[in-house]
């Protein structure tokens, strides 16, 4: 198949994403700002639910995550990796990402607990293995050809 590389307009790229020049540095920045936004989204909805006693710690741990992985992943679509893909794979690659990301923060909120941690400080652990996880498998997976502009 023929190189279409040099017949794309400038500022474009062949899979139809806008150029963002934007370097690895920056996208980590922008990054960590939208996951700050939706942590502290996870955090207040969490806190609420715990104090308002809705359900189980870990059902209102995960009940806040996955409102908060939805605002996630617009502003990290459209901030951070700044991709014109199409939404539907980008969105299951996301709920794949997530789904995982759910799990890991299930066992490390279970474990946490079960061994008399503070809610809060559960969460925060929680928090920063997911965070970590997210970015490699977003930056890699989910929005890997925006990320290698």
């Amino acid at each position: 198949m023929p190189d279409v590389s040099d017949r794309v307009p400038s500022g474009s790229s062949v899979d139809g994403s806008v150029e963002a020049g934007m370097s690895t540095w920056e996208r980590v920045l922008r990054f960590g700002f939208v996951g700050g936004l939706s942590t502290l989204l996870q955090y207040v909805l969490f806190i609420a639910g715990v104090h308002l006693r809705l359900a189980p710690i870990v059902v209102v741990s995960n009940g806040a995550l996955i409102i908060s992985a939805i605002f996630s992943f617009i502003l990290t679509r459209s901030f951070t990796f700044q991709s014109s893909e199409a939404i539907g794979p980008a969105a299951l690659r996301f709920s794949a990402m997530f789904g995982a990301g759910l799990l890991i923060n299930s066992v490390v909120m279970m474990g946490l607990l079960a061994v008399d941690l503070h809610y809060l400080l559960a969460q925060i652990a929680a928090t920063g293995v997911v965070m970590i996880w997210n970015y490699i498998v977003a930056s890699r997976w989910v929005f890997a050809a925006s990320a290698q502009r």
